[in-house]
């Protein structure tokens, strides 16, 4: 049996804080609009079907955190799917512009450290492979 290094309090901790980190972001962004980011907004319309897009690449990371959750190995590779194809859109020339409050990069930074911390689990076999086998682990506190 392998010696678990990354206990699995720690391991919900930073998937449910990293997305916490990034829902604040977004509610602060959202509902806290100046004048500026309205006429940026009016400035850079999006087209209608960008917002489907944003609803079904939610709906997959949602279902992506409760794989995590239940530690299923499928989620962490999707994980890892998730963040290149994430790279790889913010490369284009439509979502090169972005805007957002102090407040609100200071959470969405913090949430890209923590994903950062779990990409290194998710790619160190060391790291993962404790957390997602499918026999019953003993929790250290």
């Amino acid at each position: 049996m392998q010696k678990q290094i990354i206990p699995l309090w720690l391991f919900y901790t930073l998937i449910i804080f990293e997305n916490v980190t990034y829902f604040i972001g977004t509610i602060i962004d959202e509902y806290f609009y100046s004048e500026q980011i309205t006429y940026l907004d009016s400035y850079f319309n999006l087209k209608f079907y960008h917002e489907y897009i944003y609803y079904i690449f939610g709906l997959i990371l949602l279902i992506n955190i409760i794989g995590l959750l239940l530690r299923k190995d499928w989620a962490r590779k999707l994980y890892l799917l998730i963040i290149v194809i994430d790279i790889c859109v913010s490369a284009l020339p439509t979502t090169a512009w972005t805007y957002s409050s102090p407040i609100a990069t200071l959470f969405f930074n913090l949430g890209t450290v923590i994903s950062g911390c779990l990409i290194l689990i998710f790619i160190t076999p060391m790291l993962y492979q404790p957390i997602f086998n499918n026999k019953k682990l003993k929790i250290a506190l």
